[in-house]
């Protein structure tokens, strides 16, 4: 690989500032907002497959998807980007938000973030040696992450929402953490959808993984 073919090098601030500005909260193009055109259409598509769900309100819908979305590139980040920088994206989210007078979104991550720590340990089976075994030890690594990047940030949140999402790489692989989060957000939307809808939605969270990770393997993080 020559000189010319390096990745930018650039700081977990200045990604996110770009990736947010430019992809999650993209400015208008014309009277259209991008996100809204995007939560019509993917709310369209859910409503086709299951009638039901138009008792959902399509801005409660919008507002939880983003919530979702934010929490999905917090997972994206620990498979391209080294573990210690896991706090300070989400740092820079959590201050990006409170910049843009968007810090509601925040606390509608927690159930989010909740549910991909659930599918690290979910299927485990607490009465089983394995089972035990398996959780103790996610736990275990939690806290020891969460003790370590509280050292480096300034508020506890930014070091407990990635100490949650360590491990999810497997389960994400094999769709659990999709399906998770799915339930999470019919959970906030106080709904219940058939299972061709759910798979529709899991369609939309891997959507998000897929365009952050794009992003992503454009560059190197180093700070």
């Amino acid at each position: 690989m020559g000189l010319f073919d390096r990745k930018p090098r650039i700081s977990a601030q200045e990604w996110c500032e770009y990736f947010y500005n430019n992809y999650v909260f993209s400015p208008n193009i014309g009277q259209a907002n991008p996100w809204q055109l995007f939560c019509d259409a993917a709310y369209q598509q859910i409503l086709k497959s299951d009638s039901t769900f138009s008792v959902v309100d399509v801005s409660d819908f919008s507002e939880q998807l983003l919530a979702l979305r934010l929490e999905v590139i917090g997972i994206v980040w620990l498979f391209h980007v080294k573990d210690d920088l896991a706090p300070k994206q989400s740092e820079c989210t959590r201050l990006y938000l409170l910049k843009h007078n968007r810090e509601g979104l925040w606390d509608m991550m927690e159930p989010y973030n909740r549910a991909v720590a659930k599918s690290i340990v979910g299927g485990n089976d607490s009465n089983t040696r394995m089972g035990r075994a398996h959780i103790v030890f996610m736990n275990s690594m939690r806290t020891q992450l969460f003790d370590k990047w509280t050292t480096v940030i300034s508020d506890p949140k930014d070091a407990a929402r990635p100490a949650n999402r360590v491990g999810s790489n497997v389960p994400w692989k094999s769709h659990k953490t999709q399906a998770y989060l799915s339930f999470a957000l019919t959970d906030q939307l106080q709904c219940e959808v058939n299972e061709k809808a759910r798979k529709g939605m899991m369609a939309i969270i891997q959507g998000f993984f897929n365009g952050a990770s794009e992003e992503l393997r454009k560059v190197k993080i180093i700070s």
